[in-house]
């Protein structure tokens, strides 16, 4: 609604408000001011986050998704394989059908002892790969929670009808409910921080463990074909399995954090129906409809890892509504009475602001309650 319509019927408001009493003499009319309260307001957020949009938002040490490391190739075919503690390389005799065995290859090398099993008759070799992430939560944010406020309500009535006990009043209403707070803390992203440890092993059944050369051991022959040269020790270039194990190495998750500040300033009017119990307990039903002016401000804070941003967003929107309120009123006599209601308003539509890649919406249908001190006049 644009408030340029909001005017207008505050101007048709105030209007009714001062020429209506003319029709009705001093001593009829009633004026009650007491505290409103306001509960079940709905704060809904949805949309998205930068830790899940933003690429750029991943941690230092990323250097992109989790792969596997590079350089070792593939197990089934030959190739040059450097690892972290030595190297498997192709010499020239390596996949040559006319080569004493094209299987194996002599420019090879490792570095540590623990490499070989002269039990198992295999060598071992590792390649640890950059770090890179890998997702664990990747969702889009939805979540909501319930706000109440309190604040001040004033009511003014003009009879209408009046006989056997019950009446008719058409009332206008004021209430202003503000500075209800709200707090939201949610999450949508989270990864993990891994490098993957690949694990080669090599068949040397073919070499006894006496001429095994010892650790550092550095291989360059390279041919030509034919018998291996005196000291040659020749390992198959194929590794006979593969092992890869992905080693955690931290998670991070974002932080997304919400700080709604709502106040809904409402002008009602409807009829109030009224029973008269006794002489000095009444009840009464007031149905009414209202013009809401609904003021919405948000802050957001999102963390995630190194990186963060606030971002900061607010509207104020005019609604109408509607609503039906039940109250007791018991008389203190000279005029004076005080009293207690309770009811629902219902909004017609919500105020939905948009930040950062969010929107929060705010819905001021509400169950109120009250208490009011009033006076007949």
């Amino acid at each position: 609604m644009k408030m340029s319509s909001f005017r207008k019927g505050c101007c048709a408001l105030t209007a009714g408000l001062g020429v209506l009493p003319l029709s009705a003499s001093a001593k009829d009319a009633w004026l009650e001011v007491g505290p409103a309260f306001r509960m079940g307001m709905q704060v809904k957020v949805t949309g998205s986050s930068y830790a899940r949009d933003n690429a750029a938002w991943h941690d230092a040490q990323h250097t992109g998704p989790l792969t596997a490391p590079g350089g070792i190739g593939t197990v089934g075919d030959y190739g040059d394989r450097s690892y972290d503690n030595g190297y498997v390389n192709r010499d020239a005799a390596t996949g040559n059908p006319a080569s004493l065995d094209p299987n194996t290859t002599w420019n090879w090398g490792y570095q540590n002892a623990s490499q070989y099993n002269s039990t198992a008759n295999t060598l071992s070799y590792q390649k640890t790969g950059a770090p890179g992430y890998v997702n664990t939560v990747n969702k889009s944010v939805s979540t909501s929670d319930d706000v109440s406020g309190c604040g001040i309500e004033l009511s003014g009535g003009l009879p209408l009808y009046d006989q056997e006990g019950w009446s008719v009043d058409l009332c206008f209403g004021f209430s202003g409910v503000w500075g209800s707070k709200l707090r939201i803390n949610t999450s949508n992203y989270s990864e993990d921080l891994r490098q993957i440890v690949t694990t080669d092993v090599y068949s040397t059944a073919g070499v006894a463990a006496a001429d095994f050369p010892a650790a550092g051991y550095s291989g360059t022959y390279d041919g030509p074909f034919g018998t291996p040269p005196a000291g040659g020790t020749l390992v198959p270039n194929l590794p006979t399995s593969r092992n890869s194990v992905s080693n955690h190495l931290s998670t991070t998750s974002n932080n997304i954090n919400f700080a709604v500040d709502q106040s809904i300033f409402q002008f009602s009017v409807g009829p109030q129906i009224g029973w008269a119990a006794s002489d000095k307990v009444s009840f009464n039903l007031r149905p009414t409809v209202s013009l809401n002016i609904v003021d919405v401000d948000v802050s957001r804070n999102e963390t995630f890892g190194a990186n963060s941003a606030a971002d900061h967003g607010s509207s104020t929107d005019v609604f109408f509504g509607m609503g039906v309120i039940a109250g007791v009123n018991v008389d203190l006599g000279r005029g004076f009475y005080v009293g207690v209601h309770g009811g629902y308003e219902w909004v017609s539509e919500t105020v939905d602001v948009s930040v950062g890649p969010n929107t929060v919406s705010f819905d001021g249908s509400s169950f109120v309650l009250g208490a009011e001190v009033g006076w007949n006049f």
